[in-house]
């Protein structure tokens, strides 16, 4: 095989290798997220907890009117979109999430199965690092 040839496969497994390190350290949302949701002008606030599996995640989320699951959680470049089941004092609520990321701050919008559409930002909480 002639020099050229060589270093021309060389080059393409060095490229074709950042290619799927880059596409596996896209955006990482999991750990525990600080929320602020706005229903009707009233600022709830809210705790996200996100376990993220490359480009999937779940999650809980935990309010003062109850708590929820977060499931089939789709991560696509800097959106996220998730299925939001919370029980809000005996009254279960079913909220399509979607949402934008930027490093550690999260913004976007859920809707209930009746069309109702709520507004919310998030900070990741910084984990302390242990001494």
């Amino acid at each position: 095989m002639s020099k050229i040839k060589v270093l021309t496969l060389a080059l393409a497994i060095i490229i074709s290798s950042f290619t799927v390190i880059s596409a596996t350290e896209g955006l990482k949302i999991d750990g525990k997220w600080k929320m602020n949701v706005d229903v009707n002008g009233q600022s709830i606030p809210a705790t996200a907890v996100f376990k993220q599996s490359e480009k999937t995640f779940t999650g809980e989320l935990s309010t003062a009117l109850g708590n929820g699951k977060i499931s089939n959680g789709k991560i696509d470049g800097s959106s996220i979109s998730a299925d939001v089941s919370v029980d809000a004092q005996g009254q279960m609520i079913d909220l399509a999430l979607t949402g934008k990321v930027d490093k550690d701050k999260m913004s976007g919008t859920m809707i209930t199965s009746d069309g109702m559409t709520v507004n919310f930002t998030a900070e990741k909480v910084k984990e302390e690092k242990k001494k």
